[in-house]
């Protein structure tokens, strides 16, 4: 097939005079597609998915560029596919579609990164000789379920699994506990409380959040994680410190210099689908890591840093953005996490508030 051929079947250039382009501009514009666009060994596919599981593209062997945001309960994720034809770019606007994005880097097994994302917007964008499809997806289950109306119930002195299970009846939604103190969740309200169940789904759940002291995130597109936010008395029930890590850091595997602050971490890491919100980091093996802190205020504070930081290598994610292309280097992840502390204690007592 002709150069020209190839180029008006693939490419979204209908307003360009393709034969004026040359042949030798066209030939360079495909250089680096179909199996030669993995590079670095970084392979990336995206698959659209319509509402009954048909697939309506598989992007081997195009170039797919990602980033991908897990902050609080709300997902979202951008991914670009280019030099898509017309007909494909129609396939995936024209109705309801979710997204399955799958990386793999050299040899290692591929691994899934987004389950069913929504793609709630698009738009293509044509950069000569390219043509760009930009995908905006949120949580399939945000869109089906946390908006979901329950009905109201009232339960009498109830514990929060009561509570989550009630909440869960009638809906297809799991919650998986992280880090929870088995007491916390079978603790009962006193006799005579009287818990009122009514609005969304995601109502509930804010409500609940301040009450049970805990974070929810999206894990999936029936799952949503319950992590567990321990305060300074019961930090020891939550287990963080005494549980094995999920994932142990190695210096090797750091794009750039691990930043520590007063009981919090960030890193930038190689891509690893394995760190998750709610994981449990440890710390300890890294050889370097910069402070958050200025010079002048890290010379004040080096016995408080020493004695209340440095000590503490098991921290919990909290945050997170993957990002990743097949076509460049980019290739992260992107990590906040804060350690399961008491912190320091405040001179704030009744005898030196009143200055006696």
């Amino acid at each position: 097939m002709d150069i020209l051929d190839i180029a008006k079947e693939n490419l979204s250039l209908d307003k360009i005079d393709l034969p004026a382009m040359g042949k030798q501009a066209l030939t360079s514009a495909f250089k680096g597609q179909g199996s030669e666009s993995v590079k670095f060994g970084q392979a990336v596919r995206a698959e659209v998915v319509s509402e009954d599981g048909k697939v309506v593209l598989d992007s081997s062997g195009l170039r797919v560029d990602f980033k991908i945001l897990s902050v609080g309960s709300f997902d979202r994720a951008e991914v670009k596919i280019y030099n898509l034809n017309n007909d494909t770019i129609g396939s995936i606007t024209a109705r309801d579609n979710y997204l399955n994005l799958y990386v793999q880097l050299h040899e290692f097994d591929e691994e899934q990164l987004l389950d069913t994302m929504f793609i709630s917007n698009s738009y293509n964008q044509v950069d000569v000789p390219e043509g760009i499809t930009f995908l905006y997806c949120f949580s399939k289950l945000r869109k089906d379920l946390l908006e979901k109306v329950v009905p109201k119930a009232e339960l009498n002195s109830p514990s929060l699994s009561q509570v989550l299970n009630k909440l869960q009846e009638g809906v297809n939604i799991t919650f998986e506990y992280k880090n929870f103190p088995d007491e916390v969740k079978k603790y009962k309200a006193k006799t005579g409380y009287t818990e009122v169940l009514d609005g969304t789904v995601e109502s509930n759940l804010n409500r609940l959040a301040i009450s049970y002291h805990f974070t929810y995130y999206m894990k999936g597109p029936t799952t949503v994680l319950i992590l567990y936010t321990p305060e300074v008395f019961n930090i020891q029930q939550s287990g963080v410190l005494d549980k094995e890590p999920d994932i142990i850091l190695d210096t090797n595997d750091m794009r750039s210099t691990p930043s520590v602050g007063v009981a919090s971490i960030t890193i930038d890491s190689v891509l690893n689908a394995s760190i998750e919100t709610g994981s449990v980091i440890d710390a300890s093996k890294l050889v370097t890591a910069s402070t958050k802190l200025g010079l002048e205020t890290l010379a004040v504070t080096k016995e408080i840093l020493s004695s209340s930081v440095s000590k503490y290598s098991r921290y919990v994610v909290i945050g997170i953005e993957h990002s990743g292309s097949n076509y460049t280097n980019v290739w992260n992840t992107k990590a906040s996490g804060v350690a399961s502390t008491s912190g320091l204690t405040m001179p704030t007592n009744e005898f030196n508030w009143k200055g006696k």
